[in-house]
């Protein structure tokens, strides 16, 4: 008997993980789904919580592809949700750096992209197809950053190759000194680059907080 099985009743919300807690990527871990369903059907809610960079109806599917029930959780909750949120909440056309296809979802979930460089703030969810060195952005960031005063609401860029390829990436962005960075719920990599832009003496806002 584990310490799960006894889990005092007055716990009526579980936040649990997703890599590494319920998958390895490939295949559900043993006992996790059953785990999930033991604490909905004591009455608990239960929600999936990831800072993968997408929404929460493509983490859902994913999971569905690896082999997990639905009625094992009640929702997940996303960094790319957050973002979104972050998005719309603004109520204004904002600029965009990253592919179609993240336009394209960014679009059907209500957030309004502006026409050509008509805009006051900038959502970058990655590199663009055929761009993709973040040093070729240089360029822009620096005339947004000096002349528009654009902020940018960063989505968690998925990591490709090596480990420290995510971590070089922020240091590019940081280098066209923005007047501000606003950072939605993620991972150390997230918490990393809150820690270089104090250190540049740039302003830091978690969502959901005043400041940081």
């Amino acid at each position: 008997m584990s310490v799960w099985d006894t889990l005092d009743p007055r716990y009526r919300l579980i936040l649990c993980d997703v890599w590494g807690v319920i998958h390895d990527g490939v295949t559900l871990y043993p006992g996790a789904e059953e785990r999930l369903r033991q604490w909905r059907n004591e009455g608990r809610c239960v929600v999936l919580i990831t800072n993968a960079p997408r929404t929460a109806e493509a983490v859902e599917q994913q999971l569905a592809r690896i082999g997990l029930a639905h009625d094992a959780f009640d929702f997940v909750a996303t960094s790319g949700e957050a973002g979104i949120e972050a998005l719309n909440a603004l109520e204004k056309p904002v600029g965009f750096v990253g592919t179609a296809t993240d336009r394209e979802i960014l679009e059907g979930r209500g957030v309004h992209i502006a026409d050509g460089e008509n805009f006051s703030e900038l959502a970058c969810t990655g590199t663009m197809v055929g761009r993709p060195d973040p040093s070729d952005y240089r360029v822009d960031l620096e005339r947004w950053a000096d002349h528009r005063k654009v902020p940018q609401i960063a989505f968690k860029p998925p990591g490709r190759g090596a480990k420290a390829a995510p971590f070089k990436r922020k240091d590019a962005m940081l280098e066209a000194l923005p007047i501000g960075v606003l950072v939605a719920p993620g991972s150390g990599i997230q918490a990393n680059l809150a820690d270089k832009a104090r250190r540049l003496g740039l302003p830091v806002w978690k969502l959901g907080h005043s400041g940081a």
